[in-house]
This record gives C-alpha cells, sequence and structure tokens, in this order.
C-alpha cells in the first residue's frame, strides 16, 4: 500500500485469489496462473468468465438507473441480450475516427439498418440502399434488390452481369406464375419465354375501367386447333373490333 494504489500480489507470484458466498465456493476467482478472473467457476477459460452452472437466468446487468440498461441472460438452449424500459438497442461499428450506429432494434422489434429510427418491421437507409443474395456454390452469383437515387425500386437477377440465362421468377404457391428473362422476354405461364411477351394456358384480359366490368376483350390461342381468338363483349350490347 502506498499513497497512490493498493497492490495485491505485487511480487507477482502464481498465487490464486477466491472469495465465498453463502453457496457459491467461487463467487469471485482469479486464477493467477491463466491470468483470468472468473466468477461462479474455478476454473475460468476466458480473460474474464462468468458462470451459473445450468440455472436459468441473468448473467450480467449493466444499468444507468433502475430499469434502464442492458441485460445478457442465458438458458439450456438460448443466449439473450435485452435492453431495458422501452430502450432502444444499438450495435455500432468503429471506422478509425468514430463509432455510428449500424444496426438499431425499436423496443416494438422495428429493426433498423442505416437508420436510428426504423418505420417499418426492417429498415434500411443509406445512399442507394441494396440487399445482396448470393449463392455459395458460386461467388459470383449474386442478385441485388434495392432503391436507387432517382426513386426506382432495382430487382437485379444478375447485378455482376457474369451469366448467360439468368432471370427473376414469380411463384404463388411454389408454382411458376411469370418469368422475366434476359434480353427482355416476359413468360406467363411458362419459364421460357420466346417472345417479348409469351402466354401459356391462359388467356389475356382486357377490361374497360370506364364501362364497367362487362366490357371486356379477350385474347386466347387455340392450342391444338391453331386457332387465336379474339372475343369482345359489351354492357351495351353493341360490340365491334378494329384493325389499324
Amino acid at each position: 500500500i502506498d499513497g497512490t494504489e493498493v497492490v495485491v500480489n505485487d511480487t507477482g507470484a502464481s498465487v490464486d485469489f477466491r472469495i465465498e458466498g453463502d453457496t457459491e465456493a467461487n463467487l469471485f476467482k482469479i486464477d493467477a496462473s491463466t491470468d483470468r478472473i472468473g466468477i461462479g467457476t474455478s476454473s475460468p477459460t476466458a480473460r474474464f468468465d462468468v458462470r451459473r452452472g445450468d440455472e436459468d437466468g441473468k448473467i450480467a446487468e449493466f444499468h444507468t438507473s433502475t430499469g434502464f440498461g442492458i441485460e445478457i441472460s442465458s438458458n439450456q438452449t438460448d443466449a439473450n441480450i435485452a435492453s431495458g424500459n422501452s430502450q432502444k438497442l444499438h450495435f455500432k461499428t468503429h471506422d478509425g475516427t468514430s463509432s455510428s450506429e449500424r444496426l438499431t432494434i425499436l423496443s416494438d422489434g422495428k429493426v433498423g439498418i442505416g437508420t436510428t429510427s426504423p418505420d417499418a418491421l426492417l429498415h434500411l437507409s443509406g445512399t442507394s440502399p441494396f440487399i445482396r443474395f448470393t449463392d455459395t456454390v458460386d461467388s459470383t452469383h449474386h442478385a441485388h434488390i434495392g432503391h436507387s437515387d432517382n426513386s426506382i425500386f432495382v430487382i437485379d437477377a444478375d447485378a455482376a452481369n457474369t451469366h448467360a440465362g439468368s432471370g427473376i421468377q414469380f411463384k404463388v404457391d411454389n408454382s411458376n406464375v411469370m418469368f422475366l428473362k434476359d434480353g427482355g422476354n416476359v413468360g406467363i405461364g411458362t419459364t421460357s419465354p420466346a417472345a417479348t411477351l409469351h402466354c401459356v394456358g391462359g388467356e389475356i384480359f382486357f377490361g374497360d375501367s370506364n364501362s364497367g366490368a362487362n366490357s371486356t376483350g379477350k385474347l386466347n390461342y387455340g392450342g391444338s386447333s391453331g386457332v387465336l381468338n379474339m372475343k369482345a363483349s359489351s354492357a351495351s350490347g353493341n360490340t365491334s373490333m378494329k384493325f389499324h
């Protein structure tokens, strides 16, 4: 002991230090041989090792005042980090100059990336924010979904333009309903569109929003009959077809 500090084991001897609690033999343990501190363990495996044995519950709490702070807990299947009393939970990184929020979770469950005030269940914010999907079989296979600076929503199946035959497939109930193929062809009912618009197994329906649901036009192909069918109907009963 001197005028500035209190030192225990000033000679640096390999002597452990232990404090017992009412029911815990290793309430606080310093393992001198490994320079590790343990709470609830006689053999800490990290610089600071906190354990509860097989008990479920909180491991640590850090609070600025009652109800406000962060807690760490676990059980046999889950590990948990929680904020307190309707607080946001922020995750930050340091770029070498300062630290900035990268991900924020609100108390109601909304998650923000690039924003600390998310307005949806998942909210991305940034200059031209995009989500990338990469195929681990070949890392050059990746797709983008995002928003460009000029207010255009972008879906890009082959963002690097490295593979032929790429496309965008739309499914409902695990069945293909529309396919956008590289080159610009669109298939409805087919994943191999052979024209700018290629429809299989249905008809094209035209409705006049100004004349009610009974004013329609239909176009379909008869398949084996080899007949292209065009039909017009009108609520007034007067129908006609014009070719220009």
